[in-house]
Order: C-alpha cells, then sequence, then structure tokens
C-alpha cells in the first residue's frame, strides 16, 4: 500500500475533514475554558461542561461515520441513500 492510498484510508477516522473540524473545536474550547478563574465554582462546573460536550463531539461524529463505512460495506459498497 501506497502513502497516497494510506491518505485516503476511509477506516482512519483522524483523517476525515469533519473529524478534524472536530478538533479545532476542541481546541478552541480549551483556549475558551482557560480564561475562566479557578475561584468561581459555578464558572468552573461550565468549563467541565464544556470540555465534556466537545471531547464526545468528535467521538461521536467519528463513530457515525464508522457507521456509515460500515453499512456501506455490508451492502456491497453502495451508498447509503437518504430517504
Amino acid at each position: 500500500m501506497n502513502s497516497e492510498e494510506e491518505d485516503d484510508d476511509p477506516l482512519e477516522p483522524e483523517k476525515l475533514p469533519i473529524f478534524q473540524k472536530g478538533r479545532e473545536v476542541f481546541d478552541m474550547v480549551i483556549k475558551i475554558t482557560d480564561l475562566i478563574p479557578e475561584d468561581n465554582e459555578y464558572l468552573m462546573q461550565v468549563k467541565n461542561w464544556m470540555l465534556d460536550d466537545a471531547a464526545q463531539l468528535t467521538v461521536k461524529v467519528a463513530g457515525a461515520e464508522a457507521a456509515v463505512l460500515f453499512i456501506q460495506n455490508h451492502y456491497n459498497n453502495q451508498p447509503l441513500r437518504y430517504s
């Protein structure tokens, strides 16, 4: 397998543009939450929620993409048709 084929491997979600965008969102949330003062208990709780949500976003998108790829493979590599 050459490097060009490896770049197009659909089984590596890290290479999907939507996964990469999710990482960008997560990195941005980290920068934003770093501005929250640690002496405010309520804002620290909000910070934790924001980080949890941002972390789960990328994982859920990758899981959904994996499900689509599995279904396509199961049905002879036919693209899914959404009704």
